[in-house]
């Protein structure tokens, strides 16, 4: 009597899931296939990108915590679980609901975010030279993940591929450098810009920072014509000084220099002082794109090292 009750016991629980769960062939090179149920749909393709996460050596930052609470004698006992993964573009191959759970089934295509765009763009028959990133493809910030855009298509970006964006445009008619060698920083140095404009008016620096934050370093410094400016100048009251984002880990950032022949009236960025600079609100790089587009500009890429 055991043994039939333990076969009715197995055979229900055989039933309870889909035939199809965990028995989707696998294809397509690079490509992973999870699987997940829960009693939520949400829960489901979290625990079902958890099992891609497990499979490949890939970091997850999108985060889900389930909660249960249970009353005993008015202690309240909560269980919390949170994971942390970065599978975005991955695709829903099968849901149902059965039971009372929701089961799916998730493929994820394990290539840069860079190639993943190539493939769209490739499939809309656009062919697009990939040379120079930041004049060629536009940001777009969105649900606080930073997308490359070309026309209609659109991808989100990996940090690696995000920090094609960052990069060195000469000018002939300006340029910014750093007083140090090779614009190398180390962790608390102080420096200063070397600035050379082709015209007499004003010099206004950027900083973006390598997550995309954008604020304002010196706004409105008087430049003459075709000479050597140190700004900020020795009486300057603050002088820049170089940081990490986190210790102990080189960090990137990208100074942007713009000419203009009046006083530049800027509203939209923050001052490089602001305390709240952290916030999302000034993760505003794409809009910092488009502000350029009818400025007279050079950029400079500059790596600060740990000491």
């Amino acid at each position: 009597m055991k043994q039939i009750l333990t076969i009715i016991i197995f055979q229900t629980l055989l039933f309870a899931q889909p035939i199809w769960y965990h028995n989707i062939q696998n294809t397509k090179q690079n490509h992973y296939i999870g699987y997940g149920s829960a009693s939520s749909e949400q829960e489901a393709k979290q625990n079902a990108l958890v099992s891609i996460s497990g499979q490949i050596n890939t970091k997850i930052d999108s985060s889900l915590t389930t909660t249960k609470s249970y009353t005993t004698k008015k202690i309240k006992i909560k269980s919390s679980q949170s994971t942390k993964a970065n599978l975005s573009g991955y695709e829903l191959l099968k849901m149902s609901f059965e039971d009372g759970n929701y089961f799916v089934a998730i493929a994820y295509e394990n290539i840069p975010s860079i190639q993943k765009f190539k493939n769209k763009l490739q499939k809309a028959n656009i062919k697009v030279k990939f040379d120079d990133y930041f004049k060629t493809f536009d940001l777009v910030r969105k649900d606080k993940r930073w997308y490359i855009q070309y026309q209609n298509i659109m991808q989100v970006l990996d940090t690696k591929d995000f920090s094609k964006f960052f990069t060195t445009i000469p000018n002939k008619n300006l340029s910014i450098t750093t007083n140090k060698k090779n614009n190398i920083l180390y962790e608390d140095d102080e420096f200063y810009f070397k600035v050379i404009s082709s015209q007499k008016g004003f010099a206004t620096i950027f900083t973006v920072y390598e997550d995309g934050t954008v604020s304002i370093l010196l706004q409105n410094v008087p430049v003459e014509k075709n000479r050597l400016e140190n700004i900020p100048d020795k009486d300057f009251e603050a002088i820049p000084q170089a940081g990490l984002i986190e210790k102990g880990v080189d960090t990137f950032d990208m100074y942007v220099a713009i000419y203009s022949a009046k006083k530049l009236i800027i509203d939209n960025f923050a001052k490089a002082d602001e305390e709240l600079i952290s916030d999302e609100r000034y993760k505003n790089f794409d809009q910092f794109q488009k502000f350029l587009k009818d400025k007279e500009y050079t950029t400079l890429k500059v790596v600060t090292k740990p000491r």
